[in-house]
């Protein structure tokens, strides 16, 4: 699922960069991606809303940051450092969340070895696996874009950008997306500091190459930014 909701985002928008500079684009291609960027963000936001199975979640969420990733192609000029800036640090916030969702773990009463499937698996993850609650909060606030993670730079630099060409309504609906999709990441969140269960799920250990990659990952969205 990793390889598939990054890979072909480099190779989409890799194109896309390529032709820029073309007759087709200057004449076409921008009206036609304003269309795309808006639906993508309005899908992924609201398709989210109601899922509660941790990989679905994450793929609506894949639509939505597409739909940002778009707006820097939207206009006559395009900007390609505001593109690749997001696009990395989204592939940074990826790599850390599919690598906290392949986690292996057991329901209690179980002796089968599992990955999550819900978010109420995260239940109380704040109380028995406390550095992972917070792995896993500052991957959500990146992706919702917040401040002081590096995804909050991301977003600010294809908002500036699309200031500058004054596509006020794309803004619009690219913050109004914002909003709405912060409340499912921060769902996650107040699941695992806030929610009590009765049963909860018991994490593995972790593969050792997936803890040393998400703590690189980490340490890489909470500096970048500065």
């Amino acid at each position: 699922t990793l390889f598939i909701s990054t890979l072909p985002k480099l190779a989409v928008l890799g194109f896309w960069i390529n032709i820029w500079s073309t007759a087709v684009y200057s004449t076409s291609m921008h009206n036609i991606l304003i269309f795309f960027s808006a639906l993508s963000l309005i899908i992924g936001a609201l398709a989210a809303l109601g899922q509660v199975n941790i990989k679905r979640l994450m793929a609506y969420s894949s639509i939505a940051h597409m739909g940002f990733l778009i707006m820097p192609l939207c206009g006559l000029g395009g900007s390609s450092s505001a593109l690749i800036t997001h696009l990395l640090i989204y592939i940074v916030t990826s790599l850390v969340v599919w690598g906290l969702i392949l986690w292996p773990f057991r329901r209690q009463g179980s002796h089968t070895e599992n990955t999550a499937q819900y978010l109420w698996d995260y239940v109380v993850l704040a109380k028995t696996h406390p550095l992972a609650a917070w792995t896993w909060a500052i991957a959500m606030m990146s992706l919702a874009g917040l401040p002081p993670i590096a995804g909050f730079l991301g977003k600010l630099y294809i908002f500036l950008w699309s200031l500058s060409y004054h596509q006020y309504m794309l803004i619009a609906i690219g913050i109004i997306s914002s909003l709405i999709s912060s409340v499912y990441y921060l769902r996650l969140i107040r699941i695992m500091y806030i929610d009590n269960k009765a049963s909860y799920s018991i994490f593995q250990v972790m593969d050792s190459g997936t803890a040393y990659l998400i703590s690189i990952c980490i340490f890489v969205l909470l500096l970048l930014l500065f």
